[in-house]
Order: structure tokens, then C-alpha cells, then sequence
């Protein structure tokens, strides 16, 4: 690693947000190079500092304190107004009344109806809050919930509700660990997790998310959440090997076929690869005199440029090898119609849905549409959770250590078995077969599955 690369970990690493490969490279340059580990040093102890300053007090925590604030004054006065003698107190009482029929009426007339939709609790399975009047607080069946109040469900919980606007209009169901609030103009907002609800016609709902993310739902029944989706960057991470002092075998920047071919003319062991691999630009360095050693030098030479090396019989064989370079996980709304009508709109445009159709915000803000995959929302089930069993997946991973890098690292050959593994995943089987395992880095290991899901 250059000093250059390591300056820009330095801050993560003080912070403590390194993954394991980058923070195991780093910490091998800052125990050879004094100027980083004092950088290093420095920088640990403004971060150290900084944890220890007092917290700052967030917008919302003043606005809910100023908000106390002016209920006590309230309360206060009113308390002050209560211990005045009768006749003062009934002056005050008809002076009062006589303002707000002046001006109070007419005040009325001309104010804007409140059009948000109220919640009334129906059922609670599990546990879950509201954040009610600015307090958080146990939801229990009966509570009323209005504009700007927050429903917070925990693990294994759903409750359900009845939505009001003037009369009832719907139902509304929260799944597990899911946050939704009552916003203004019959608006939901989704801050995590999924709902399901039911619309009876008239006025549309609509569910609001980040950004301009957004269902409107005009009746019928629907589902909406926010999927959770983890992607990973494959690539290949290049390092070549360091010169061996009296290397008679040198192929530098040379096409892995060429190597292979002349590695396996003096070990005496074919190495079959097609042709991609065989393309591929290696470096490799090795000794005549090793005869059958070379194929072990190989391997361990050529899995740090991208290409794995294994036995297969009396011969080898070489596939290239991806790895997961960077993980990005990300949100994305989703929303299925299961009968009447809604739409669903993002920065890139909106479509229509109908009954039967499901939906979703694509990266970059662009909704797309498909055919429903399910019909029901299995987690409506009065006994979804609490008839979930844990299942133990059968498997064996064997590791076994065929060497050591220049850097003196455990070299670790990884092989599964146990390769068709069967679980049972929302009532359908699967079978997980285990195609390969790529080595990443010392004790880490990349092993890709194929889930095969088997129609009933």
C-alpha cells in the first residue's frame, strides 16, 4: 500500500468504519512507515476528542422543548386565571367569549378545513409505540391517532388500524419493524418497513416516501414498503508477485495460457482453462528445478490476479475468479395493487397500476410495472410470526492451508460440501446449490450460491 492510499483510510479507520481487508492493509503500512502511524495518531485523537464534546441539540429536540415551554405558560396562566376572585374571573370569562364570537367566528369561517386522514387502533399483535402529542408511548387498541403522530412497529408485530376522514374510509395494516406517520392532505408518510391498506373510493390516498417517491392510491386494496436491496461491485483486485532472486521461469505481463502451458510441460500435470482465462495477463515467477511444485506456486501466484487454480483428477483446472469489491445497499420503493386502482411516481416520471400489478422505483427515480408475483400478503396472517420455525440448513466448509503469499499470509484453499442444500422459504422449497468458493483474503472467503425455487 502507498502512503497516498493509506492517508485516505487513516479518517475511516480512526472512526472505526473500515471493512476487515482494507483495515488489515492499512495497519500492515502503518507498522512499516512512521510518518503514516504518526498521521494515524493524530488523527485517533481528534476523532477520540470530538466523541467526547457534548451531543448538539437537534432542531426537533428545540422545537419539542419550546413546544413544553409554551404548555406550561399555558397552563400557568389558565391556573392564574382559575384562583382570581368569581366576579373578576367571570369579567374576564364574558370578555373572552364576546372576543371569539367577533373575531373567532369569522376566523372560523374563512380557516381551511383540516382534510387529514385519523387512525383508530383495532388490533395489536406484538409490540409496538406511537409517538403521540411529542411522547412516545405503548399503542394500544382504541388509541386515537391523528395528523403527526408516528406508529413504530417492533419485530414480529402488526397492527392494524381503521383510517377516518370524517367517516371510515379504509383499514390500514403495519408490518414489522416499519415507521409510518399521518402527514397533511390525506398523506402517509413510509419511513421504513411496509404497509398494506384499503381504500373505499372518493378522495385518494396517498403514501409519501424520501424524495419525490410517491403511491397514490385512488381504491381498492394495495401494499407498499421499502425494499432493502444489498448489491455488490464485482471485480478483480490485481497484485503481482515479488521477483524470486534466481528465477529461471519469468513471464511478466504475459497471457495465463502461455504460463499454464509451460508450468504443466515441466510438472508434468495438464492445466485445462478455456479461453478467457487464458487471455488473461499474469505475472509469474518460479524455478525449473521445482518440477511438480510449480503447479502450487502457480496457483498461489495467479489467485491474486484474478484466476483460481484446482485440482481436478490428475489434472487442473482454472477459472477466473470475481470478488465483491464494494457492497452498496440501498432503498427502493415498492407498491402491488391486488384490485382497484393507483399509481406510483418518482423523479423519473409516474405509471398507472391496476389490479394485478406491481411496481417499483427504479435506481435513478424511473418506476417500471410487471405482473404481480403473489396475490396475497402473507404477513396478514394472524399466525405468520408466531408459526415460523428457525431452520438448521446442513453443510460442511473445509479449509485447508497449501502455503504462504511474499507477505508470509496463510494461502487457504476453500471447498464446500453438502452441495444441494434444501430449505423451505414462505412455503416454497429451494434447493441452494453451492457452485464455487473465491478467496478474498486471509480467512475470508466469497462463496456464491444459485437458489432454485421448485413450483408446487
Amino acid at each position: 500500500m502507498r502512503c497516498e492510499e493509506a492517508r485516505d483510510l487513516i479518517p475511516a479507520h480512526a472512526l472505526g468504519d473500515l471493512d476487515a481487508e482494507p483495515r488489515r492493509a492499512l495497519e500492515e503500512h502503518l507498522g512499516g512507515c512512521a510518518v503514516c502511524r504518526a498521521e494515524s495518531e493524530r488523527t485517533s485523537r481528534a476523532a477520540k476528542a470530538l466523541a467526547e464534546l457534548p451531543a448538539i441539540e437537534t432542531a426537533e429536540a428545540r422545537r419539542d422543548r419550546a413546544v413544553a415551554a409554551m404548555a406550561r405558560e399555558h397552563a400557568d396562566r389558565v391556573q392564574g386565571i382559575l384562583l382570581l376572585p368569581r366576579r373578576r374571573r367571570r369579567i374576564i370569562f364574558a370578555a373572552a367569549a364576546a372576543l371569539l364570537l367577533v373575531a373567532g367566528g369569522a376566523a372560523w369561517l374563512l380557516a381551511p378545513r383540516d382534510s387529514s386522514y385519523s387512525l383508530r387502533i383495532s388490533e395489536v399483535r406484538g409490540r409496538a409505540q406511537c409517538l403521540e402529542g411529542g411522547s412516545w408511548k405503548l399503542l394500544q387498541p382504541g388509541m386515537r391517532l391523528r395528523r403527526g403522530d408516528r406508529i413504530a412497529t417492533e419485530a414480529e408485530s402488526v397492527v392494524t388500524a381503521e383510517i377516518w376522514g370524517g367517516a371510515r374510509v379504509g383499514r390500514l395494516c403495519v408490518n414489522q419493524n416499519s415507521a409510518v406517520a399521518i402527514g397533511p392532505d390525506r398523506t402517509f408518510d413510509l419511513e421504513r418497513g411496509e404497509i398494506y391498506g384499503e381504500i373505499a373510493g372518493g378522495e385518494p390516498l396517498r403514501i409519501r416516501t424520501f424524495g419525490n417517491d410517491a403511491i397514490v392510491v385512488r381504491s381498492g386494496r394495495f401494499e407498499a414498503g421499502l425494499r432493502e436491496t444489498v448489491s455488490a461491485v464485482l471485480g478483480i483486485s490485481i497484485k503481482r508477485p515479488h521477483k524470486i532472486e534466481g528465477a529461471d521461469l519469468v513471464f511478466e505481463d504475459r497471457p495465463f495460457g502461455e504460463v499454464a502451458d509451460e508450468v504443466a510441460r515441466i510438472a508434468g500435470r495438464p492445466v485445462r482453462a478455456d479461453e478467457a482465462v487464458r487471455q488473461r495477463r499474469v505475472w509469474f515467477y518460479g524455478m525449473r528445478s521445482r518440477g511438480p511444485e510449480l503447479l502450487a506456486e502457480l496457483r498461489a501466484q495467479v489467485q491474486d490476479q484474478g484466476i483460481w487454480l484446482r485440482r481436478d483428477g490428475e489434472a487442473f483446472v482454472a477459472g477466473l475468479s470475481l470478488t465483491a469489491e464494494r457492497r452498496e445497499t440501498g432503498r427502493h420503493l415498492f407498491a402491488r395493487v391486488a384490485e382497484g386502482d393507483a399509481s406510483i411516481a418518482s423523479s423519473g416520471g409516474a405509471i398507472r397500476l391496476a389490479g394485478g400489478e406491481e411496481g417499483t422505483v427504479q435506481p435513478g427515480g424511473t418506476p417500471s410495472k410487471r405482473p404481480a408475483r403473489a396475490a396475497e400478503t402473507p404477513w396478514l396472517r394472524p399466525d405468520y410470526y408466531t408459526s415460523r420455525r428457525r431452520l438448521d440448513l446442513p453443510g460442511a466448509l473445509a479449509l485447508r492451508i497449501v502455503g504462504k503469499d511474499a507477505q508470509g499470509r496463510p494461502i487457504v484453499e476453500c471447498s464446500v460440501e453438502g452441495a444441494e442444500i434444501l430449505a423451505v422459504l414462505d412455503g416454497e422449497t429451494a434447493a441452494i446449490v453451492v457452485e464455487s468458493a473465491t478467496q478474498t483474503g486471509a480467512g475470508e472467503f466469497v462463496v456464491p450460491v444459485r437458489i432454485r425455487f421448485e413450483k408446487k
